[in-house]
């Protein structure tokens, strides 16, 4: 990836470190690294390309999450993310509907673990995660600690 791309996403790295008592606004911050990175690698336009793209490509970015996803702490974090599933679509349209769940059943799957994430995102991003929830909260911290670390990582790499 450009040097002046990386240097541009490590001060965002960097402004997530000091919203340390607020996960929400890190786990935002990650994700937008890490779609920035997707759109960088992938040239892609759009999520969902971007991501069907990670899925079926080899990048440095991907092996730096297999490498962290693999070790105790984060096979851990994963189990307690897990242990969410499913995860409703909070789309007004989607709400009710059981069909539009988002399970997370293998924790080895990275295409399942990052379309539980990227639901979770997206809840967030359109108003349906709840900041007095429990879970919710839950569900952002454990995903924003997923992102945290490899792409720290990955931008210093």
């Amino acid at each position: 990836m450009d040097e002046e791309v990386k240097n541009r996403l490590r001060r965002w790295k960097e402004k997530a470190k000091g919203v340390e008592i607020d996960h929400w606004v890190r786990f935002i911050i990650h994700w937008m690294i890490f779609d920035a990175c997707l759109a960088e690698l992938s040239k892609k336009d759009f999520d969902k390309d971007r991501l069907d793209w990670f899925y079926n490509n080899p990048t440095d970015l991907k092996e730096y999450f297999r490498k962290f996803w693999g070790t105790p702490k984060y096979v851990a974090v994963l189990g307690y993310l897990k242990d969410k599933s499913p995860i409703k679509d909070l789309r007004p349209s989607k709400r009710n509907n059981r069909e539009n769940d988002v399970y997370l059943k293998d924790t080895t799957n990275e295409k399942e673990v990052f379309d539980f994430i990227y639901q979770i995102r997206c809840n967030t991003f359109h108003g349906g995660k709840n900041l007095a929830d429990g879970d919710d909260n839950q569900l952002t911290r454990l995903s924003e600690q997923l992102l945290d670390e490899p792409l720290e990582r990955f931008l210093n790499s």
